[in-house]
Parts: structure tokens; sequence; C-alpha cells
């Protein structure tokens, strides 16, 4: 997975397929992964995620930056009672997402596999 994708007639880097909606019952920390690499049971990335941590700590690893272009995004919800955190390809964390937050998340650079990632807090309900 260390190779990116490049768009033949722009250069830029191919846009991974657009999933919508995913519910997540997060009960172990697990990697997401962007739906054009999606294989098996693997975690499809969506656009939105509403997560359910069933306990405290748990994490998801996002996809190798360097397979999206600038300008991917993707809104994390907590619909649970615990706080959960989004971590780039690297380990690092992006986000914490506590129970009833909404985060949103976007790429500004996908020159390594961890990327930079930009977070805006959506709102607590």
């Amino acid at each position: 997975m260390g190779t990116g994708y490049t768009d033949t007639f722009g250069g830029s880097p191919v846009q991974p397929s657009n999933v919508a909606y995913a519910a997540v019952a997060l009960s172990a920390s697990i990697n997401a992964y962007w739906p054009a690499f999606v294989t098996g049971s693997q975690q499809v990335l969506a656009r939105i995620m509403d997560v359910t941590p069933s306990a405290g700590s748990l994490t998801i690893t996002m996809p190798d930056a360097r397979q999206a272009a600038a300008g991917q995004d993707v809104t994390f919800t907590n619909l649970g009672a615990y706080t959960y955190t989004v971590l780039d390809n690297s380990g690092a964390t992006i986000a914490s997402v506590a129970p009833g937050q909404q985060k949103y998340l976007y790429l500004t650079s996908n020159s390594t596999a961890a990327g930079t990632w930009r977070t805006v807090l959506f709102g607590v309900g």
C-alpha cells in the first residue's frame, strides 16, 4: 500500500470510491480502508461514520493518505457512552470523539501515509 494511484489525464491522485454511510459497532480497535481497497470483512471508511464504542480507549486508524486526494473527507459521530480516538495511518491522534460529538475531518496533504488532516467539531447532540 505504499504507492498512490495517479490520474492519467490530470496527474493528481485518484479519489477512492465513495461510500456514503457506515454504522460501526466498535468493540475493538480497527483499521479503516478506502472503499476501493476493501477486501473481505475489512471496515470501509465511509463519508459518514456513526460509531458506537462499547468501551473506552478504542481507536479507528485511517487508511493510507497517499491513496486519496487532498479534500477527501469523513464525518465521525459518537453514538456511544465512551470516547474513541481517530488515528492517522502512522498512529498519531487526529481527533478524539467524545460521546454525542460529531467531528469532520478532511485531508489537506497526501504526501505521506499519515497525511495531514484538519478537524472541525460539528456539534454535540
